[in-house]
């Protein structure tokens, strides 16, 4: 008999979660069973959980795709009738009011992507339609619509740094600058627009053949965007800070305003995040549309006495110190190592460009 403190004679059942038969002449509680059925207990649990986690990441893909094909479809049944709605417009030479106007500029931005290649000729298409309007009233669209152009331009500009051939022609990069140029002069810009429009020209002009529409539109968002100041001020900082060649320069040059750029370029040395490498193309361009590029104005005097002038030129001369090493090899200003040196190219200026000895 087996005795136990509750007075009853009945072995105790042994339970083995195990899945092993239990040994009959092994004893209640011994230590290596309640071990493997404490591991088996752990794996079994562990397998649930994965998959409770399959199961879970399975439902939470299909919903995922489920979204993107049901967006896809909209934004297609929209593009469908979006198309089949300015057709009639083209046809007729112009929108019937400037409401069926502005219902086609909100619904072109329901579905507009500057991935899309189609997208982008249907925004150039329906500027092409605001371009023959004559009412300004809806002119708080027109930075909205510049914005699409300016990342359809963007977004061109990658094309081409990535790969050989671009899809995009010549010509398409060409309309969307002169849709660009009609929407700048029609809008007061904000600070943040101007940034990003001569960012985004600026490596449409390193990447891109500039041609003249390109920069006409730079020239003209010089000349008559406003603010002035702000608008060299982003010229400054977002453009003269990459390196552009003395051509390009001189070809941007007649829009330029010098007392606005020097104000903006003393500006922006101030408010603006600039390294060592930005500061030093500014130096080096700043300087050279002072005082060297071709000017209406023979004058340059004024320039370079100019307080926000010496004021700028001294903060980027002390950014660009540590490019400065007195103790390096001295190089030949006639061989290719000192041509292709940015560095270089800057002292280049600086000696062929002297300044007021009174500065």
């Amino acid at each position: 008999m087996h005795q136990t403190f509750t007075g009853a004679s009945r072995r105790p059942r042994q339970v083995n979660l195990s899945g092993r038969k239990p040994n009959p002449f092994a004893s209640v509680g011994q230590g290596q069973g309640t071990q493997q059925a404490l591991q088996s207990a752990q794996q079994e649990r562990a397998a649930r959980q994965q998959q409770r986690n399959q199961l879970n990441a399975a439902k939470s893909l299909q919903k995922i795709w489920r979204g993107h094909r049901s967006r896809t479809e909209t934004k297609n049944q929209w593009r469908s009738q979006w198309d089949a709605d300015v057709q009639e417009a083209v046809d007729a030479g112009a929108f019937k009011s400037e409401e069926e106007s502005l219902a086609a500029e909100k619904m072109l931005f329901l579905f507009y992507s500057e991935r899309n290649e189609a997208d982008i000729g249907r925004l150039l298409r329906y500027g092409r339609l605001r371009m023959e309007e004559t009412n300004e009233s809806a002119a708080h669209w027109n930075l909205r619509l510049a914005r699409c152009t300016l990342a359809a331009l963007r977004m061109i500009a990658k094309t081409n740094m990535k790969t050989t051939s671009s899809h995009l022609t010549t010509r398409t990069v060409e309309d969307l600058c002169r849709l660009l140029s009609y929407l700048v002069s029609r809008q007061r810009l904000t600070t943040e627009f101007i940034a990003d429009f001569f960012g985004v020209f600026s490596v449409v002009v390193q990447k891109l053949t500039p041609s003249e529409p390109v920069l006409d539109t730079v020239r003209g968002a010089l000349k008559d965007a406003s603010p002035i100041t702000h608008v060299h001020e982003g010229f400054a900082a977002a453009f003269l800070t990459q390196p552009h060649s003395s051509i390009i320069l001189e070809r941007l040059s007649p829009a330029v305003d010098r007392r606005a750029l020097i104000q903006g370029a003393e500006r922006a040395t101030r408010t603006s995040e600039l390294d060592t490498y930005k500061s030093l193309w500014l130096l080096a361009q700043l300087v050279y549309l002072v005082t060297e590029a071709p000017l209406d104005s023979v004058d340059r005097a004024s320039y370079t006495r100019d307080t926000a002038y010496i004021s700028a030129v001294s903060r980027l001369l002390a950014m660009v110190t540590d490019l400065i090493n007195v103790g390096g090899r001295v190089i030949d200003m006639e061989n290719d190592e000192y041509a292709q040196n940015p560095s270089a190219q800057y002292c280049a200026i600086k000696i062929n460009n002297q300044f007021d000895t009174e500065t």
